[in-house]
């Protein structure tokens, strides 16, 4: 009760009165997906049957988004980031239902194409809202707080959701359906828009980008290749988790509950992370993430201990958190206000090559070799990360 208090007395400070509708709508639209977070995963291997399979469904959704991040970063910068928020809710709402209901693998191709789409158009437009919404200085603060709401959500719906599996498991997806045409109403009707920062045509911004980022050479390589071999590793443990939690025996209600337990203490200490992260400093924040992932995929397929594995879930979920605080936050320094949907853009575009790369791998060498191999590949993915990091050039 304490920490809602807290949270909610920063919500009441001028600079965030306007976003409160705006961390409404991002905490029911992640709550909605956190109910499918126990069985999503295993409702795809189900249709696929197969790991390789399973990790080319997850890919495909970071390669779609790979192709479409750029582009709809720059019509974020250019169009009314409400109605684009409002497409594609429209979009959710069936899409949704139609996951419960195809058992073909072609079909689960086409869902998952169309869902990437969305989730670009959904994701980019509202980091840009938000960007363009908060004050610079108090970037970190303010990114903290749209994850904490994002992370509670998504972090208390799987116990929720996975009890409602237990007796139907198609309801989930229903229920996320009914939330999407619910927060459709609420965006219409009670979110402020934005004005359009630029008047520019699309030749002209795409001119100042490319000289705003030559400017940034030196430092965006290294950091782009940072990116994108954290979200390889995030997407792949992060999809193929509660398989492997369910090949340990547990049921669909354990695997929620036990996602909840290892994150929820983290989530409400995220505005102190931020703080922390403004005080020490970005990278110095960047190389703790790359020890404790280190150390935590070297231990983790050694022990089968329900609670040894849920000390690591916890030490990876907070190493999630301050990677994401740290690089969202690098993004507003380096850019400026009406380079926002494209910087958005371009951000999303690294993650996402991560994202598709991350479970295709994954899924090759969980076919191929032992698990204890394959986690070995993230240990090692994260110490050049590390390196990375180490030798990253960036003043804050």
């Amino acid at each position: 009760m304490v920490f809602v208090e807290y949270y909610f007395g920063i919500l009441k400070k001028k600079k965030y009165m306007q976003l409160m509708i705006f961390f409404l709508i991002i905490f029911l639209y992640s709550f909605g997906w956190g109910l499918l977070t126990p069985i999503f995963s295993i409702r795809i291997q189900q249709i696929t049957k197969d790991v390789l399979l399973t990790g080319f469904i997850f890919s495909i959704f970071g390669l779609v988004r790979v192709i479409f991040d750029l582009p709809v970063g720059l019509i974020c910068d250019r169009y009314s980031l409400k109605k684009i928020i409002i497409f594609s809710l429209t979009i959710y709402v069936p899409l949704i239902i139609f996951y419960a209901l195809v058992n073909e693998f072609r079909q689960l191709v086409i869902i998952r194409v169309v869902h990437a789409i969305v989730a670009v158009l959904f994701w980019n437009s509202v980091w840009t809202y938000l960007r363009r919404t908060i004050q610079k200085r108090y970037e970190t603060e303010g990114i903290s707080i749209f994850s904490f709401f994002s992370d509670l959500a998504s972090t208390t719906a799987p116990i929720i959701g996975g009890f409602i599996a237990l007796f139907y498991w198609q309801l989930p997806f229903y229920l996320l359906s009914l939330i999407c045409l619910m927060l459709l109403v609420v965006v219409h009707f009670k979110l402020p828009d934005l004005k359009i920062t630029t008047k520019h045509s699309i030749i002209t911004l795409i001119k100042e980008d490319i000289s705003q980022i030559k400017n940034l050479f030196h430092f965006f390589l290294p950091f782009s290749l940072i990116i994108i071999l954290f979200f390889s590793i995030w997407s792949f443990f992060n999809n193929f988790l509660p398989i492997f939690l369910n090949e340990m025996g547990l049921s669909y209600e354990y695997i929620g509950i036990l996602i909840a337990l290892t994150t929820l203490p983290i989530i409400f200490s995220e505005i102190k992370i931020g703080e922390f992260i403004d005080l020490r400093g970005k990278k110095y924040a960047i190389v703790i993430v790359c020890v404790l992932y280190i150390i935590s995929f070297l231990l983790f397929p050694l022990f089968k201990n329900i609670f040894i594995i849920f000390l690591l879930l916890g030490i990876i979920s907070l190493s999630n958190i301050i990677f994401y605080l740290s690089t969202n936050s690098i993004i507003v320094d380096i850019s400026k206000n009406e380079q926002r949907g494209i910087f958005t853009g371009l951000f999303s575009m690294l993650q996402d090559i991560g994202i598709f790369a991350g479970p295709l791998i994954g899924g090759f060498l969980l076919q191929r070799v032992s698990y204890t191999k394959t986690f070995l590949f993230c240990a090692v993915l994260s110490f050049i990360i590390l390196v990375l990091t180490i030798n990253l050039k960036f003043k804050k």
